[in-house]
């Protein structure tokens, strides 16, 4: 199993303007938990892996670009059990998970895919 080092969880509604904010608040919040500034966006040669668990496709193509444009390495999964699939397969450095989903819950997912208390968990 890979050990992801934090999770993202957080609820948005659907309109144009929090969807904006939201991608505003995950952006700074992916920031602080990798600790770094947004002109340092690798791990040595290597971009930071980012997993956007979002079965609201246009919100999660939303995140995805506006992370990729910030360096980041993006995979999307539109339901809790392709994100458990992926988050189990692959390493990350952030999981960002809808609370919502299709297959399985947000919360479910977090819990699976959080390996004990030591991982941080930020909510918004």
């Amino acid at each position: 199993m890979s050990e992801v080092p934090a999770v993202l969880h957080f609820a948005a509604t659907r309109s144009d303007r929090h969807i904006e904010i939201c991608v505003t608040i995950l952006k700074v919040v992916a920031h602080v938990i990798l600790g770094f500034v947004p002109a340092t966006r690798t791990r040595g040669s290597d971009p930071y892996r980012l997993l956007v668990v979002e079965d609201n496709g246009e919100l999660a193509q939303l995140l995805a670009a506006a992370l990729s444009a910030d360096g980041y390495t993006v995979d999307v999964a539109r339901d809790g059990q392709r994100g458990l699939h992926l988050g189990l397969t692959r390493p990350y450095d952030v999981v960002v998970i809808d609370r919502r989903l299709p297959a399985l819950d947000g919360l479910d997912l977090l819990m699976r895919l959080r390996p004990g208390p030591s991982m941080p968990v930020r909510c918004c």
